[in-house]
C-alpha cells in the first residue's frame, strides 16, 4: 500500500488487488463528502502528486502516462509508448515533470512542464531507469539498467538541471537512491553479492555528494519488506523517510547472525559504529 496526502480532507491511496492478475488499484478517498473514488487499475501502476500546480500523474510501465488536473477533474493522456520506469516525479517547485517514453529501439528521459512550453531530453537509453529529484529541485538522480527487468540496477548519474549537465558518480551496480533533507547527500545501496537459492542479498550503503565525494557506512542482508522498498525507491521516495530530521543518521533493516531482524541506525560520516534500536523488519523517521 502507498499513501499520499492530496490536501488536508483527502488522500490517495494505492493498492494491490487479490488474486491472480494483482492489479494495482489507485483510489481518492475525501472526507467531506465522504466518498471513494477510484481514478485508476492496471499492472505496474505508480503515480506522482503535484501539490503546487495540484496535478496528478499516473503511470502503466510501458503503457501510457496521464495528467489529472485535480480541480477541474480532466485527464490528459500525456503519452501511449511509455518506456520502463515505476513513478514518474514532479520536480519540489512543481515546474518539471520527469517521466521516459520510448522512441523506436531506444527510449528517451523527459522533462517537461504542465502546458509543453517547455521541455528537455536528460539522456537517451536503453532498457530502464529510475529516478528522484533532490529536495531543491536542483539535481536528478538516476539509475540506468541495461535490462527492462524490475528492480532497476545499474550505474548512478547526476543530472545538473541549471547547468543542463549529466555526470556519473558510480559506474557500480546501484539499487536504490534516496536524497536527504537538505539535498546536499545522497544515500545510495549497492547489491554486492545474491544468493539464488536464499533470495538473501549482501548490500553496501554508501553516501554520495553531487560533488562525486563518496563514503561507505557499512554492509549488511537486508530484511525482505526493507529490500522491497528500495526495489521501488523511486515510488515511495515521498513517504519513506529513511534519513533523521538533522540529516546524521539514516536507518536499515538488517537480518542479523541467527535470522533476527534489527532496525540500526548508520552514522552518515561513516566513523561511528551501527547503532541498534530494536528489533524490526522496517523503520522509517517522523519528520521532526
Amino acid at each position: 500500500m502507498l499513501l499520499s496526502w492530496l490536501d488536508a480532507r483527502s488522500l490517495l491511496v494505492l493498492t494491490r488487488g487479490s488474486g491472480r492478475s494483482g492489479n494495482y488499484i489507485l483510489r481518492a478517498l475525501e472526507a467531506e463528502p465522504q466518498r471513494e473514488v477510484v481514478l485508476a487499475r492496471g499492472d505496474s501502476l505508480f503515480f506522482s502528486w503535484n501539490a503546487v500546480r495540484r496535478v496528478l500523474a499516473w503511470h502503466r510501465e510501458g503503457r501510457y502516462l496521464e495528467l489529472r488536473l485535480w480541480d477541474e477533474g480532466a485527464v490528459e493522456r500525456r503519452s501511449d509508448h511509455t518506456a520502463a520506469f515505476n513513478a514518474p516525479a514532479w520536480s519540489p517547485d512543481g515546474q518539471w515533470l520527469a517521466w521516459a517514453e520510448q522512441e523506436g529501439n531506444t527510449s528517451v528521459l523527459r522533462l517537461e512542464n504542465l502546458d509543453r512550453s517547455a521541455a528537455r531530453t536528460v539522456l537517451t537509453f536503453t532498457g530502464g531507469i529510475a529516478f528522484s529529484w533532490s529536495p531543491t529541485g536542483r539535481y536528478l538522480a538516476l539509475i540506468t539498467d541495461p535490462t527492462t527487468t524490475a528492480p532497476r540496477i545499474g550505474p548512478l548519474s547526476l543530472y545538473d538541471i541549471p547547468a543542463d549537465r549529466l555526470m556519473r558518480l558510480g559506474d557500480q551496480p546501484h539499487l536504490a537512491v534516496l536524497w536527504s533533507h537538505d539535498g546536499r547527500r545522497l544515500l545510495a545501496f549497492r547489491p554486492l553479492e545474491i544468493e539464488p537459492a536464499s533470495g538473501l542479498v549482501l548490500l553496501q550503503a554508501r553516501v554520495y555528494e553531487p560533488s562525486g565525494a563518496a563514503r561507505e557506512l557499512g554492509t549488511f542482508i537486508p530484511t525482505l519488506p526493507f529490500l522491497n522498498l528500495l526495489s521501488r525507491f523511486d515510488a515511495f521516495q515521498g513517504s519513506a523517510l529513511l534519513w533523521s530530521p538533522d540529516d546524521r543518521f539514516v536507518l536499515i533493516a538488517a537480518v542479523e547472525p541467527g535470522g533476527k531482524a534489527g532496525i540500526y541506525a548508520l552514522h552518515v560520516s561513516g566513523w561511528l559504529e551501527p547503532r541498534r534500536l530494536g528489533d524490526g523488519v522496517l523503520a522509517f523517521y517522523s519528520p521532526r
